[in-house]
């Protein structure tokens, strides 16, 4: 098994990933206007606040004791882990939003064959 330090790093690099991502959400956002944006803004607050946790016991791990190692590494994978589907979550959440700030994505449309009557009339 690696050590802290080199488990830590493994973990900041997935940090930097999962900002990546989170930029472009954020990108993503700036393009959506009304409840849309206001949704988008909900969401990414709630993944800085994970971010932060994250990162919070990524230093209480740091400073852990030998003897508490384990349980530090346990609590930084934890972290990570609802992160990750965190992230996942909000991300599959919001593409599904209309960009147009509606809450309402249109109905679908059926076949109503309103095209088909017009083609007979013009061929009889």
């Amino acid at each position: 098994m690696s050590t802290i330090a080199e488990y830590l790093a493994g973990i900041q690099l997935q940090l930097k990933i999962w900002d990546t991502q989170f930029d472009a959400l954020v990108a993503e956002g700036r393009k959506t206007s009304g409840e849309t944006r206001t949704a988008y803004d909900r969401r990414l607050k709630e993944l800085r606040l994970g971010r932060k946790a994250t990162q919070k016991s990524i230093e209480s791990a740091r400073g852990a004791a030998p003897a508490l190692v384990a349980k530090a590494q346990a609590g930084v994978q934890l972290a990570c882990d609802e992160l990750r589907a965190a992230i996942e979550k909000v991300s599959t959440a919001l593409r599904e939003l209309p960009p147009d700030g509606s809450t309402r994505k249109p109905a679908p449309q059926a076949d109503s064959g309103e095209g088909a009557p017009a083609a007979e009339a013009t061929a009889t």
